[in-house]
């Protein structure tokens, strides 16, 4: 997830008027409360960063070939985050599932 701090530079740029900056802001805060709460253990928050890995795929994956057509940088950029999203949602899953065990020590 820190990868989405890593690309808000590109997300905002001088052309954003205030609506898109405040858009970004309130997205970036939303994720980071959802993964702190997940972090605390809260089994909701979980769930909750499940869902919006997922959607956040599926709404960017089948753009980022159009979007290579008119910025490849833009597009790898779409990409990583796109597999960053796919593994913390395949990670998240397992480890509800009960896939990855606690050991004692």
């Amino acid at each position: 997830m820190a990868w989405s701090l890593l690309e808000v530079p590109w997300e905002i740029d001088a052309n954003s008027r205030g609506e898109e900056i405040a858009a970004v802001l309130a997205s970036k805060t939303l994720l980071f409360v959802i993964v702190a709460f997940m972090l605390q253990g809260r089994r909701v928050a979980s769930y909750l960063l499940l869902f919006v890995c997922l959607m956040s795929v599926l709404a960017m994956a089948p753009e980022i070939p159009l979007e290579f057509r008119r910025s490849p940088w833009l597009a790898v950029l779409s990409g990583v985050e796109c597999v960053s999203k796919l593994a913390t949602f395949a990670f998240l899953a397992l480890h509800l599932k009960g896939g990855f065990s606690r050991r004692a020590g």
